[in-house]
C-alpha cells in the first residue's frame, strides 16, 4: 500500500478517532523525512497539523536539518505552519539550520519572517550556532536581518567571545566588531583564559579593536584584565 493510499484510509479515521491522526501524522512525518514532496502535500490538504512532532521535531525542524528546501517551501506556504516553534529545548527551525550550516534554508526562513532573535533554553541564538560553526555567510546573512551581535546566554557568552575563545575565527570576529560587538558587554569575557594554540588570534584580535577605537581590556571574574 503506497503512502497516498495509507493516507486515504486513514482520512476518514481521523475525523473519529485519535489512532486514525496518530497515523495520519505518522506517515506525514515520515513523507518529510524521505522527502516525499506528492505526499506530504497530500497530508497538508488532508488537514495534517504540519506543527505535528516527531522526536521532538516538527516537520520544518526536520526539513531545515536536512536543508531540503522543496519541502521546506511547502512547509512555508501553508498557513499554520509555525515557523518559530521551540522544540523542547527551545531550538527553532533557523537554528537547527544554522547548526547544520543550510545558509540556503536559513534565507528562505529569514525571508518568511522567522525571529532572527528567539532564544533557545540556554540562551543561544541563531547567531550564536552559526559562530560556533564559523559559518561567515549565514552570519552575514542573520546580521543582515538584525540579529543581536551582543546576545548573551546563561553561561554569559556572547556571538564575539565564541569567535575568540572556543571557535576561534578571525574573520567572523572582525566582522562583528565592525557590527558593533561590545568586547566588554559581560564580566564572563575571560580573554587570559584564549589556549596557547590561539595566541595568534588574541594578538591580531587586539590589533583589529585598536583599529576600532576600543579599548585593550576586558573584564572578568578575575578582574580588569590588561590584553
Amino acid at each position: 500500500m503506497s503512502n497516498i493510499e495509507r493516507l486515504n484510509k486513514y482520512a476518514v479515521l481521523e475525523i473519529r478517532t485519535e489512532k486514525g491522526r496518530q497515523k495520519m501524522e505518522r506517515i506525514f512525518l515520515e513523507a518529510v523525512a524521505q522527502s516525499n514532496v506528492k505526499t506530504v502535500e497530500a497530508c497538508l490538504l488532508k488537514g495534517i497539523d504540519p506543527n505535528a512532532l516527531d522526536e521532538d521535531k516538527t516537520a520544518l525542524h526536520i526539513a531545515a536539518v536536512k536543508g531540503d528546501m522543496p519541502i521546506g517551501e511547502l512547509l512555508l506556504k501553508h498557513p499554520k505552519t509555525d515557523i518559530n516553534q521551540r522544540n523542547s529545548i527551545g531550538i527553532t527551525p533557523l537554528m537547527f539550520a544554522c547548526i547544520y550550516q543550510r545558509r540556503k534554508f536559513v534565507q528562505t526562513l529569514l525571508t518568511h519572517g522567522a525571529k532572527v532573535n528567539s532564544m533557545s533554553d540556554k540562551g543561544k541564538t541563531a547567531l550564536h550556532f552559526s559562530c560556533i560553526q564559523n559559518n561567515m555567510g549565514i552570519t552575514y546573512d542573520l546580521m543582515s536581518r538584525g540579529a543581536n551581535v551582543n546576545a548573551v546566554d546563561v553561561f554569559d557568552n556572547t556571538p564575539l567571545s565564541t569567535v575568540v575563545i572556543d571557535y576561534p575565527s578571525l574573520s567572523i570576529a572582525r566582522f562583528l566588531l565592525r557590527k558593533g560587538a561590545n568586547a566588554t558587554k559581560t564580566r564572563e569575557f575571560p580573554l587570559f583564559l584564549v589556549p596557547p594554540e590561539n595566541v595568534w588570534l588574541l594578538v591580531d584580535f587586539t590589533t583589529v579593536r585598536f583599529s576600532l577605537s576600543a579599548y585593550p581590556f576586558c573584564s572578568g571574574k578575575r578582574g580588569l584584565v590588561i590584553l
